[in-house]
């Protein structure tokens, strides 16, 4: 809710993805909110992060982590993990989103991220290569 008030296009998306249920809010438990305290996390981990890979491990789903402290964390705990560019290409390929909606997103999260550049130009090839094997079998199955 925080996002949607500061105004965050993507919070209202996540937001609709919530009451769409296609995104799930998984509250912690009282086993999660004693596993992170046992985690014995560092405190300059941010509670997201720690919250993230408790909830990963104890409902056995994929953590989404960007922030490199909260991947190595959720790496000595033994979470699966992957980032946020991973999800972008895997909607690509599962024809989630289009190419145009691809490149947009990577873009906006390589604004906020501060990817590099020659990370953000493989991942727009990739998408384009993805985007050229798809049109090549839309056209192969119309044919």
């Amino acid at each position: 809710m925080r996002g949607q008030e500061a105004g965050y296009r993507d919070a209202v998306k996540i937001a609709k993805a919530v009451q769409d249920r296609l995104v799930r809010v998984v509250p912690l438990t009282e086993a999660s909110r004693k596993r992170l305290d046992d985690a014995g996390f560092s405190p300059r981990l941010g509670s997201g992060e720690q919250e993230t890979i408790v909830e990963a491990l104890e409902q056995k789903c994929l953590a989404v982590l960007d922030d490199g402290r909260g991947r190595a964390a959720a790496i000595v705990l033994g979470t699966t993990l992957c980032r946020t560019e991973t999800l972008l290409v895997e909607a690509l390929v599962r024809n989630l989103i289009g190419l145009v909606e691809f490149e947009a997103a990577l873009l906006r999260l390589a604004q906020v991220r501060g990817m590099r550049p020659d990370d953000l130009a493989e991942l727009l090839r990739l998408g384009r290569l993805i985007g050229e094997v798809l049109t090549d079998e839309r056209a192969d199955t119309q044919s």
